[in-house]
């Protein structure tokens, strides 16, 4: 593995430890085919200074993490479910727990409500499983993580490059909001990005996901993507070459496990080329692509808006 945090000002590293590779190929390949198996399932990887962990979502809900020395931890709202599948994890096991999982109101806000309304996670889903594990050999890219978000070796550090690029959306906003009574009162996003993409050249995708209810969400989230991209940048101008190293072993440890199944042959190495992008998942209202072109144009970036459909399949509207 490469230098993490205690070594660089920013850091972002989803490839595992060797040591948990095989912990998981070995015990757990029942986990793997069942996850494949079912449609409202997902997987993500990470590492950090002093540890690794093998994770399985539904959504944006993540209900079991492997970590190195082979425990399984979830939090509690999942453990207290089916307390004896986190000790004894099966695919028996595992069924039962996604059933009690679609019967408990407060988890539907991470997949789908008590009142069948899909929320993001659903559609993060669809589209990560459709661009991961459903790739065909004509897709330009494939979806090789989830929850992207940057790390800082420490708090000064963070401010001191993160501050520059929010006082620039400061002033974004502040234009627009002088400009169009719609823009009167947004709020500085967050910077993590719902997914993150490999075209077949190399480049990075950084695509944040809609629902095509949230009208607001939609029309602004240029700021969001942009914001993501001027900081990924950042990190690529700074460590390219350790981007480069964890984006080719993630992906490599991804096929060797056969939770990611291109069908062409993956780039040897990146370009650092960024592009962002924004998917809604359903068709958006014209009010919310009239007023996304007012912010792409205020943020200056030529950001594609994309919507899926019921497949996860998606296709460019803006």
């Amino acid at each position: 593995m490469i230098a993490k945090a205690a070594n660089r000002e920013m850091y972002y590293d989803r490839a595992m430890s060797p040591e948990l590779v095989e912990r998981v190929t070995k015990g757990f390949l029942w986990l793997i085919d069942a996850v494949i198996q079912n449609p409202e399932l997902d997987f993500q990887t990470g590492s950090n200074a002093t540890d690794s962990w093998f994770s399985v979502y539904r959504g944006t809900g993540r209900l079991l993490t492997i970590k190195e020395n082979g425990r399984l931890y979830a939090d509690p709202k999942y453990i207290n479910l089916l307390p004896s599948f986190y000790e004894k994890p099966n695919k028996a096991g595992l069924n039962a727990l996604i059933e009690k999982i679609r019967e408990c109101k407060e988890l539907g806000r991470y997949y789908i409500d008590a009142d069948g309304k899909k929320k993001e996670g659903y559609y993060q889903n669809l589209v990560s499983r459709r661009y991961s594990l459903l790739c065909e050999p004509d897709d330009d890219f494939i979806i090789i993580d989830k929850e992207f978000v940057l790390g800082y070796n420490n708090e000064r550090i963070k401010a001191k490059i993160t501050q520059p690029v929010i006082e620039k959306y400061d002033r974004i906003m502040q234009s627009l909001s002088v400009r169009y009574d719609c823009f009167k009162h947004i709020r500085q996003s967050g910077s993590e990005c719902d997914l993150v993409g490999l075209t077949c050249q190399g480049d990075i995708l950084l695509l944040e996901l809609k629902r095509h209810e949230d009208t607001t969400k939609i029309f602004l989230s240029p700021l969001q993507a942009g914001k993501y991209d001027d900081l990924t940048k950042e990190y690529v101008n700074r460590y390219y070459d350790d981007l480069n190293t964890n984006v080719v072993e993630m992906v490599k440890q991804k096929v060797d496990m056969g939770i990611l199944k291109p069908q062409w042959e993956i780039p040897p190495k990146i370009t650092g080329n960024i592009i962002p992008a924004v998917v809604v998942g359903g068709q958006p209202s014209r009010t919310a692509k009239e007023r996304f072109e007012i912010v792409r144009k205020a943020v200056g970036k030529e950001i594609p808006l994309y919507l899926c459909d019921e497949k996860g399949q998606i296709i460019k509207i803006l």
